[in-house]
């Protein structure tokens, strides 16, 4: 757990990046989604699917030298909120890869404006932090 200290430090910088930047564009309806994988996996592609649309995440779009994700991938997502008559939207994961298997998390809700963490780790999409 060498990077521990690493690791921590960099989420807790990126958490109040995007909380500064959520702030300013509070009218904003999109949102955004951190992928944290530590999987091990090569060529990581990640796609977020949303009310009949899909952003699709690969190769030089997925950085791997970040304090974030120290021994593995980090991506960042902006998803267009397509909002339910309830005011959240949708979303689910999929995280695909050359020499594992492809995963898929649950559905999420999300309203706008919101930063979200998705960590995965031993073949799982682990759903742990929000903020605003």
């Amino acid at each position: 757990m060498r990077n521990l200290p690493t690791f921590l430090i960099g989420l807790f910088v990126s958490v109040f990046v995007f909380w500064l930047l959520a702030d300013f564009n509070s009218g904003n309806s999109d949102y955004t989604i951190v992928i944290v994988d530590n999987s091990g996996c090569e060529s990581p592609r990640y796609m977020v699917t949303i009310k009949n649309q899909s952003v699709v995440v690969e190769g030089d779009q997925i950085s791997y030298d970040s304090l974030v994700a120290p021994n593995g991938a980090k991506a960042q997502i902006t998803v267009p909120s397509l909002l339910d008559t309830e005011g959240v939207s949708i979303y689910k994961i999929m995280a695909s890869y050359a020499n594992c298997n492809a995963i898929t998390s649950k559905e999420r809700s999300v309203k706008p404006g919101w930063i979200l963490y998705e960590f995965i780790d031993k073949n799982k999409i682990k759903h742990e932090i929000r903020s605003k």
